[in-house]
This record gives structure tokens, sequence and C-alpha cells, in this order.
């Protein structure tokens, strides 16, 4: 979860927003910690790369949330 409460912030999202959304964040949580791509990830947690849209499998629950974010 850890990887997941990291990324929504790097994207400047808080971890509250995702919860509103209680099974997606389900979802989420389950991809993150399954996902082969820990090494890019933590390249993007870094600064050293900004394609987390290129391996994230969690790119559509991020988009939906800054969508979210924006609106407010």
């Amino acid at each position: 979860m850890d990887t997941l409460t990291n990324t929504l912030s790097v994207i400047g999202l808080l971890l509250f927003m995702a919860a509103i959304l209680e099974r997606a964040l389900a979802v989420a949580v389950r991809r993150c910690t399954m996902c082969p791509s820990l090494g890019k990830c933590e390249q993007f947690l870094a600064g050293e790369r900004d394609d987390v849209d290129a391996f994230c499998p969690n790119t559509m629950f991020l988009d939906n949330l800054g969508r979210a974010k924006a609106r407010r």
C-alpha cells in the first residue's frame, strides 16, 4: 500500500480521495501489490521518469482520481 500512497502523493492526490471509491481502491491496491513493474514504479517515485501511464496498471484509476480532484 505504501507504493500506491506514494504514487498518489507524487501526482498530487490524497488517499482519502481514493477511499471515496472503496472498491476501486481495493482493486488498485491489489494491482499495485502484484505489479510486475515495481522497478519502473520506484524510478517514477524517485523522479527519474514521468511516464507512469506507460507501465502502471492503475492508470485509469489514477486518471479518474485526477479528474475528481480537478472538479473540487
